[in-house]
């Protein structure tokens, strides 16, 4: 390999003369046997840096684990993942979705000083704590929501649950906002 190096090194040097001084251009023989030495010994040159390219042990950078990050709590992510799930799970996950909407509600009411904890709670259960028909009876004791409602929900693409869901936080947010 030191030999194909120096030879090609000692071309190059002459290559460079060649272009500084033009006599010495005019004293080498530029012809056919001269052209096609200069092409084989490019040709040697490159498939020897082929053959030990070939045979040198490739370096890769070597790289740790990555950490695992803390994953932060977000607040309601557990009544989104609920309410997500609402519609493809059992009736224990909407009891469980509709007993924390009614605590919302309940605290809301009780925030807004309207009602002690005990009468909250049975304005909650009898449906008088807000206008809107479906929050109401959503949150009521036994479900009790308005019948034309639930037709037109059968025709919607969005679960039942989600929508009452939905329409109750809603009627929440306003018992806050009065």
């Amino acid at each position: 390999m030191r030999r194909v190096a120096a030879v090609g090194v000692v071309a190059v040097l002459l290559g460079l003369v060649a272009l500084v001084e033009h006599t010495l251009a005019g004293v080498l023989p530029l012809e056919g046997p001269f052209v096609t030495g200069v092409g084989a010994l490019a040709v040697l040159a490159g498939l020897q840096y082929a053959r030990t390219a070939r045979s040198t042990a490739r370096r890769t950078a070597t790289v740790d684990a990555p950490e695992h990050r803390h994953r932060s709590r977000v607040l309601g992510e557990d009544v989104d993942a609920a309410l997500e799930a609402s519609g493809r799970t059992g009736t224990a996950r909407r009891v469980e979705l509709r007993r924390r909407v009614r605590g919302v509600a309940v605290d809301a009411l009780v925030a807004r000083g309207r009602y002690d904890r005990g009468d909250a709670v049975r304005a909650v259960e009898d449906g008088t704590w807000t206008e809107d028909p479906v929050a109401a009876g959503y949150l009521a004791d036994p479900e009790a929501l308005p019948r034309r409602w639930r037709a037109r929900q059968l025709l919607r693409p969005r679960s039942t649950a989600r929508a009452c869901v939905v329409r109750s936080l809603d009627a929440i947010a306003e018992v806050r906002a009065s």
